[in-house]
């Protein structure tokens, strides 16, 4: 089919369907609100088109050149759309379901509260892309190109982080749950109110990183490298920091509850006011850690080492310890066992048993 026919076609008012038009030049004409089923339009050029509200299923628009059309509200599901151009697209609101995106061009495309579901975005560049409000489920996105962006609010659930991209990009309040980023090397990223729960974050180089307020809620860190990085206020809570390295980091007010950090080092830690309740501190090293309020109670500080540490009002109630636990001068200034609570945790505990 040439471009007359499918002008025509289009004219006709009814849906494109079943359609064969490759390579046909089709800058000019408008396709808002059109809806395209089982059509073949690889390789055509389509740049600077209205696609608005369109509707396109079932086809194939591989290198097809979409730079700076607007797909605003746009649904897009089992398309073929590997090394397409999207270059400055405005795709805001679009869904993209079952689609193949591998090799595609998205590098400054609007994207705001567009939704990838279940597509294949592998080998994708989106530098300097705007991706706000964004969801991406269920998506490979293996080699894609995230690099020059700042991103907000944006969801990537269960992918497999580790080949992407990530020079120059800033992520604020985004969701990573249950994502794989393991051996990345992230030093000097800006990861600030991001979620991480149930994330893989193993051997995770976030050195200097600022992850101020971020959750990582059950998130294997073991022998991540956490160096000199700002996470104050974050939350370590179930986390697993085995071996982690969190010398000279930031962590005042973070939460440690029921976090293992056995054999982690913490030397010169600011740990001001952290909250670590029943951590498991097996060999940990404390020493020259700044850990004035700290709550290490029921913890287990098992041969942990906190060699001229600072323990200023330190809540020391019911710890564990061993011989080999080696306490700073300041200890004296900490807060040991309270008989009464204890009493009243013996209480609650024989009773709970009961019931």
């Amino acid at each position: 089919m040439n471009r007359e026919e499918f002008i025509k076609l289009l004219d006709s008012g009814e849906a494109v369907r079943d359609v064969v038009a490759r390579g046909l030049d089709l800058r000019g004409v408008p396709l808002d609100g059109v809806i395209f089923h089982n059509v073949d339009l690889t390789g055509s050029n389509m740049s600077g088109v209205d696609f608005r509200e369109c509707v396109i299923m079932d086809s194939n628009l591989s290198d097809c050149d979409f730079s700076q059309t607007n797909f605003q509200m746009a649904m897009l599901n089992n398309t073929q759309l590997p090394r397409a151009n999207f270059t400055g697209a405005a795709l805001a609101g679009s869904q993209f379901r079952l689609i193949d995106l591998s090799n595609a061009r998205l590098d400054g495309a609007d994207l705001l509260m567009s939704m990838f579901t279940n597509s294949d975005l592998s080998f994708a560049s989106f530098v300097k892309a705007k991706l706000q409000q964004c969801a991406m489920v269920d998506v490979n996105i293996s080699g894609v190109n995230f690099s020059d962006m700042t991103i907000t609010y944006l969801a990537i659930l269960g992918a497999d982080m580790r080949s992407t991209i990530l020079t120059g990009t800033t992520f604020d309040t985004c969701l990573f749950q249950k994502a794989d980023f393991s051996g990345m090397r992230l030093a000097n990223v800006q990861y600030q109110r991001c979620q991480f729960m149930g994330a893989s974050l193993v051997g995770t180089d976030f050195s200097n990183a600022d992850l101020r307020q971020s959750n990582f809620k059950d998130a294997d860190l073991t022998r991540a490298v956490l160096s000199s990085a700002n996470a104050e206020r974050c939350l370590f809570v179930s986390a697993k920091l085995q071996e982690a390295n969190l010398t000279k980091a930031n962590l005042r007010q973070s939460i440690f509850m029921d976090a293992n950090l056995t054999n982690a080092n913490c030397s010169s830690a600011d740990m001001y006011q952290c909250s670590m309740n029943r951590a498991v501190c097996i060999q940990t090293r404390f020493d020259q850690a700044e850990l004035t309020y700290a709550d290490l109670s029921h913890a287990d500080l098992t041969d942990a080492i906190f060699t001229n540490a600072t323990m200023f009002r330190t809540n020391l109630h019911n710890i564990k310890t061993s011989p080999k636990t080696v306490f700073s001068s300041s200890k004296s200034l900490a807060l040991g066992s309270d008989p009464e609570l204890l009493e009243a945790e013996l209480w609650l505990s024989k009773h709970a048993q009961k019931q």
